[in-house]
C-alpha cells in the first residue's frame, strides 16, 4: 500500500544495514494484547437495569448543571398491571446525601433508553 513504510536497508561505505522497522509494528510490541473485553458505559448500564429484581434499585448521581441529584432506576412495583417495567426517578441529595424526596420522571420498556439518558446527564454510579 502507499501509505505504508516499507523496511529500507540503509548502505554505508559498502555494508548493508539492519533493516528499519515499521512504526506500527513498533507500537503492537510496546502495548499488550488484552483478552478480556471491556463493555461501553451504555452497555453496562443496561446489563445492570436487565438484572434488576424487584426491590433492588440502581442509583447514578448528576453534576451540578444537571442539578446535582440522584437517578435512580428501578423496576416498578406494579408492572405488568399498570404501567411500565422500569421507573426512572429523581432524588435530591444534602450534603452528598439522599433527602428521601423522590420524584417519579419518567416510565419505560427500554433499557437503552433509560441508560441512554442517565449517561447523556453524565451519571455516575452513587456509593452513598
Amino acid at each position: 500500500m502507499f501509505w505504508k513504510k516499507k523496511t529500507e536497508t540503509v548502505a554505508a561505505s559498502g555494508a548493508a544495514a539492519a533493516p528499519v522497522a515499521e512504526a506500527s509494528e513498533a507500537k503492537t510490541a510496546e502495548q499488550p494484547e488484552t483478552t478480556a473485553q471491556t463493555l461501553p458505559p451504555e452497555q453496562t448500564l443496561e446489563s445492570q437495569i436487565m438484572q434488576l429484581t424487584p426491590g433492588q434499585a440502581i442509583a447514578y448521581q448528576h453534576p451540578a448543571i444537571y442539578g446535582g441529584g440522584l437517578s435512580i432506576v428501578e423496576l416498578n412495583p406494579n408492572y405488568p398491571d399498570k404501567g411500565k417495567r422500569y421507573s426512572l426517578n429523581t432524588e435530591e441529595l444534602a450534603d452528598g446525601k439522599p433527602t428521601g424526596k423522590t420524584r417519579q420522571l419518567w416510565e419505560s420498556d427500554k433499557v437503552k433508553d433509560i441508560a441512554h439518558w442517565v449517561l447523556e446527564r453524565d451519571g455516575k454510579p452513587f456509593s452513598g
